[in-house]
Order: C-alpha cells, then structure tokens, then sequence
C-alpha cells in the first residue's frame, strides 16, 4: 500500500506506516518517482515468498503476516513490522544498523 497524500509532516508519515503503509508519497511528485516506488513495491512482493521462519521459539507467518510465540499466543503485524522482523529473523546472529534495515524494510533509491 502507498499512500499519496497533501500531507507532509513527520508525524503524519509516521503514522502511515504504522497503520501498514509500504510507503508514503507526499503532493507533489513526479508521475516517474510514483512509477519507481510502485516498481520497488511490486518487486518486494514477488520477492517475500519466504515461508514460515523459525527463531527462539518465535515463528513468523507470512501467509497471515503474524508472529507466534511457543505459547501459540499470536500478535498481528503491520507490513513494516513484519519486513522488519523478517529480516532480522533471517539474520539472527547478526547485528543491525540502522541503515542497513531501512534500506531492506523501505528499499528507497
């Protein structure tokens, strides 16, 4: 989901995606950067057919974009909580910069 809105201010993008937004484009803008950001959200969606993760008693579902504990207690995500975490969860022993993760989890050019 892309959100093509008037609005600007931080705390409105912010909470775009925290409702589930892919991505946030603010008037005006170019029919073209609309075009690459719709590429890029086509791209991650063919590209996230990753099956269930497992990592320290927690497993990711992706065909119902959740998370579950070893209790079978299960938390709804956003679609940025969800590319967030499965990133992370596919690469539990490393450490993450802050970088590194927004460029997977927004993969802006």
């Amino acid at each position: 989901m892309i959100i093509l809105t008037a609005r600007d201010a931080r705390h409105e993008k912010v909470d775009g995606f925290k409702a589930g937004a892919d991505d946030y484009l603010a008037k005006p803008f170019h029919i073209e950067e609309l075009v690459a950001r719709l590429n890029a959200l086509i791209k991650r969606s063919q590209t996230q057919d990753i099956g269930d993760l497992h990592v320290a008693g927690l497993r990711l579902d992706e065909a119902h974009q959740c998370l579950e504990n070893k209790d079978g207690a299960r938390f709804e995500l956003t679609g940025t909580e969800f590319r967030l975490l499965c990133y992370m969860m596919m690469h539990p022993s490393v450490i993450l910069s802050k970088s590194r993760l927004t460029e997977h989890v927004y993969e802006y050019d």
